[in-house]
């Protein structure tokens, strides 16, 4: 017989069951063990009780009733252990929320005091402080943390103030004295300090007060005041509560700036990808640098931005910009100051930058002509990139803050400097585009427009004066006796030649819009916008006569000097009219000053609009 086969009879006298989950069953509750530890000494009384039944030579009913009435007995312990357990977790649930309750008002009051209050490891490094205490020293609450008290003592009473330290004690004593703090306008503050060692989870701290004072006395050393036990209690108390509350805005700031970190790193990149993706794709420099200035200006929600050209005068030209349309406008300006030291063309020649915080400290090395430039236009900080092509200063990148001196984090700098990179390739590529277009456009013997760039300009033109209804005139003219001149001379004074006309042409016609090109072997033409027939001859004759005085030999000319026919043509151009009918025109006057004898000029202009 055994102990499972009576279980049956005692089932009614079985004690109820015991939960011991939830935050109970903690391994480091003290408390929790001493109940587990009960728990498995009444299971090993009860095994022990079960193997004495089963030896025991008695009446089993008897037997079983005797172990079931101790087991009784164990649970009922074991019962009022769990009801004591669970009144001791509750009483810690209430200190825990009166704790939680204590740091929140604490923490408030640490802000709230009028007096300047602040904590220092053992090293005298500011780990945390109050508003007041910011604006007694005229910086920011963040900006005082990682600092040392002592920074802001003068040089002469520094000495004091260490031995002041070292000879405050390591207990719950106050120590007070009067000094000196200088503040970083360079201004003397006099100020009451009372100190005192703090312990807190993570080790000690030292505890501050800075109080100001009206008028100054010397440094002194009087007796610590008395403090009751309840305010000693009371302090310390606020100092731990406040350096958990500390570590905790600590990591929550922590992440805080991680995360806009990550934030400001991922739309610098796409920034940087959004404009080389413009580069490649665009050909028009101005169009590149505009976008480019406005997206930095934002990025970096500066005053302005802009792309500052050197030129080869010396000169430097704003040559785009992007601003706060609060401050005036600086496009297109140009400076000729000597702003610029050989030492400092150097430093950006080799890539460096340049950041000024203020302008007005004085110890910013900036040239005094560019000093008093930037006061002009209200620049307080600036920051300036260089673009460099070819080992050479093309220009800079600049950023102007006009509001307040501004810093210029590493991260920004860096950005400039990558986008100054993208700026040069742009200007690279923009001016391979130009060179390739101009040489696709000139003819390559005597440099001036070729027949190709003279047919889409001449369209350009007459679809312009269509619109527009004012007169426009063509010239051709042709060498004479050209060909005999090359049987003569030989081909390459034929090249001369040709590249002489060329030259006198382009001379003689200098207007913005006008065009000379070569329009066959030895046929040259002129495209005058907005000129009448009148116009046209002018430059014509002006053009014969020049050659004339040139005295060009050719021995098998009739004037045994080389000489040109001309063709002139001025119309308006209908509306649909055929360009064609422009062309044939002034072909026409060539033959027909070719026909009458040469080295003449026939103008022709029809009666009324083709």
């Amino acid at each position: 017989m055994n102990c499972q086969e009576n279980a049956s009879d005692a089932e009614h006298q079985r004690p109820p069951s015991i939960d011991i989950k939830g935050p109970f069953a903690s391994p480091n509750f003290p408390e929790m063990k001493k109940f587990e530890q009960s728990v498995s000494l009444a299971m090993a009384r009860a095994a022990a009780l079960c193997q004495a039944f089963q030896t025991q030579t008695l009446s089993p009913k008897a037997t079983l009733a005797t172990i079931v009435e101790e087991l009784q007995v164990i649970v009922e312990k074991l019962q009022a252990t769990y009801q004591d357990v669970w009144m001791q977790q509750a009483t810690l649930w209430d200190r825990q929320e009166r704790i939680l309750q204590e740091n929140e008002r604490y923490s408030s009051f640490f802000q709230f005091i009028t007096e300047g209050a602040l904590f220092t490891n053992g090293e005298g490094l500011i780990t945390v402080a109050n508003e007041a205490l910011g604006q007694l020293l005229n910086l920011p609450e963040p900006a005082l943390v990682g600092l040392s008290l002592l920074d802001f003592v003068p040089l002469e009473l520094k000495p004091e103030f260490q031995s002041q330290l070292r000879s405050l004690p390591q207990q719950k004593v106050i120590k007070n004295w009067d000094t000196v703090l200088q503040l970083p306008s360079g201004d003397f503050l006099p100020v009451r300090l009372n100190v005192k060692w703090c312990l807190i989870a993570s080790g000690e701290e030292l505890c501050w007060l800075v109080r100001d004072r009206p008028q100054y006395r010397p440094p002194s050393n009087p007796l610590p005041p008395y403090q009751s036990q309840e305010d000693q209690e009371l302090q310390q108390s606020t100092v731990a509560l406040t350096a958990i509350n500390q570590q905790l805005r600590n990591e929550v700031e922590a992440r805080r700036r991680a995360e806009h970190a990550l934030q400001l790193q991922a739309r610098q990149d796409q920034l940087l990808h959004t404009i080389a993706n413009r580069v490649r794709s665009s050909l028009e420099i101005d169009q590149v640098l505009t976008a480019t200035v406005s997206e930095v200006r934002q990025l970096l929600d500066v005053d302005r931005v802009m792309i500052l050209q050197f030129r080869g005068d010396g000169t430097k030209l704003v040559a785009t910009e992007s601003r706060n349309k609060v401050y005036p406008s600086l496009l297109a300006k140009s400076y000729r100051e000597p702003c610029f030291q050989p030492h400092s063309i150097d430093h950006y020649r080799q890539g460096g930058v340049r950041a000024i915080e203020d302008i007005l400290t004085d110890d910013v090395q900036l040239h005094p002509c560019l000093v008093e430039t930037l006061k002009t236009h209200n620049v307080r900080a600036l920051l300036l990139v260089p673009i460099l092509q070819q080992d050479e200063i093309w220009g800079m990148v600049v950023a102007h803050h006009c509001r307040a001196p501004r810093p210029w984090p590493d991260h920004e700098q860096i950005l400039l400097t990558r986008l100054a990179t993208q700026v040069s390739i742009a200007i690279q590529q923009s001016a391979l585009y130009q060179e390739t277009r101009r040489l696709s456009r000139v003819d390559r013997l005597t440099q001036i427009a070729n027949r190709g760039w003279f047919d889409e300009y001449l369209e350009k033109m007459w679809k312009q004066h269509q619109r527009d209804q004012t007169p426009m005139a063509l010239i051709l003219s042709d060498i004479d006796y050209f060909k005999a001149y090359n049987d003569t001379y030989g081909h390459p004074a034929g090249d001369y030649c040709l590249r002489t006309i060329a030259e006198l042409l382009d001379r003689h016609v200098q207007r913005p819009n006008d065009l000379v090109a070569r329009y066959g072997g030895e046929e040259f033409a002129a495209i005058l916008p907005n000129t009448n027939l009148a116009g046209a001859h002018h430059i014509a004759e002006t053009i014969l006569k020049n050659l004339s005085r040139l005295r060009l030999p050719h021995r098998e000319s009739p004037l045994k000097i080389l000489t040109l026919s001309i063709g002139v043509i001025s119309l308006v151009p209908a509306v649909g009219a055929e360009l064609e009918g422009l062309i044939r025109g002034a072909d026409q006057a060539l033959y027909q000053a070719k026909a009458n004898g040469r080295n003449q000029i026939i103008a022709w202009q029809p009666s009324k609009k083709w």
